[in-house]
């Protein structure tokens, strides 16, 4: 009877402690993704909503949460201090602070990899019709937004308005306050990136009551700032896009979504499957993006400067399954 108990108890402390292990080792099995997006206020935002959506349901063992941040700049800095796995990193963001260019010299990051492409947008610099600024020069000490603060277009925006030789009297915050500030005519203007070449909710909803003019670059502005920033992208709004307004031509910002080199090979090629094998949900989240090629634009973006910021290993592995060639630089080095 001894026996029996012993046996019985033995076998009971077998099952608490293989409880106990599975447990622990399902926790373990658990891959939990933080993905940096931008302000709530953001059209950009509810993208990235979508995006862990699809993560969490077509990747078994996967955990991805969305976190607001300040865009770009702050993902990346979140990324190198280990505290954002993946998220939203603009082509100039990502390139400076790879190559440690301007305010990353000092400081390079070189753990973002390339994931894939989402959107490449117009940025829209924005100003009330009532200020009497027409130009790009009249906004000298004139109060102006530049950007979210932390964000790529802020720094962007900072670095082309001092080779112009622009010196507005910059108003800093978030892009909720910024909008405010305009419509209550405490500040003249806001540069803000656009929903695909047209105005975003932010932008509209300051131009449903406030009349406003976007200032547009001329060919000799870009060009000046092309001979400091190469790898500034820039783009043609088509005419009608901007109520009237002509085609003009404005930056670009090329969106990508980047993950640290530490995502696994595999993980990263299930995300980005998943990712153009579920094209609607993202859509249905950020129209903008409509009719984008995922795998083709994210090649062409990335390879559209010299130096490129390298693929991630998972997205080297799904494009190559589909066919598509993968340019040398764009293959990160083991």
């Amino acid at each position: 009877m001894k026996t029996r108990k012993t046996c019985i108890t033995a076998m009971m402390l077998s099952f608490l402690i293989g409880i106990v292990f599975f447990s622990v080792d399902s926790g373990a099995a658990t891959k939990f993704l933080t993905i940096g997006s931008t302000s709530t206020s953001s059209s950009h935002y509810p993208y990235f909503v979508a995006v862990a959506k699809i993560i969490n349901e077509n990747i078994p063992g996967v955990n991805a949460t969305v976190v607001a941040t300040g865009a770009s700049i702050d993902n990346l800095k979140r990324m190198a201090k280990g505290q954002a796995d993946m998220g939203l990193v603009t082509l100039d963001a990502g390139y400076m602070a790879y190559h440690g260019i301007g305010s990353w010299k000092d400081a390079p990051v070189k753990k973002q990899r390339i994931l894939w492409l989402y959107m490449t947008t117009a940025v829209h610099f924005v100003v009330r019709e009532d200020s009497g600024v027409r130009t790009l020069y009249d906004l000298n000490k004139k109060k102006f937004h530049p950007g979210m603060r932390g964000s790529a277009t802020e720094a962007s925006t900072m670095a082309i308005f001092k080779i112009l030789g622009l010196e507005p009297e910059y108003h800093r915050g978030d892009t909720a306050d910024a909008v405010a500030a305009v419509k209550d005519n405490r500040i003249t203007g806001i540069c803000k990136s656009g929903l695909g070449k047209g105005f975003d909710a932010s932008i509209m909803d300051i131009a449903t009551l406030t009349p406003v003019r976007v200032l547009e670059f001329t060919d000799k502005e870009i060009h000046k700032v092309n001979a400091e920033i190469p790898y500034m992208s820039w783009t043609a709004v088509p005419a009608g896009t901007v109520k009237g307004m002509g085609e003009f031509k404005t930056v670009a910002m090329v969106n990508f979504v980047m993950g640290v080199e530490d995502i696994s090979e595999e993980i990263a090629y299930k995300m980005v499957k998943a990712i153009c094998a579920n094209v609607d949900i993202q859509e249905a989240a950020f129209p903008a993006m409509k009719g984008l090629n995922i795998p083709k634009g994210t090649l062409e973006a990335a390879t559209s400067v010299s130096n490129p910021i390298p693929l991630h290993f998972g997205s080297v592995k799904y494009f190559n399954e589909l066919g598509l060639k993968v340019q040398k630089e764009l293959i990160p080095i083991k």
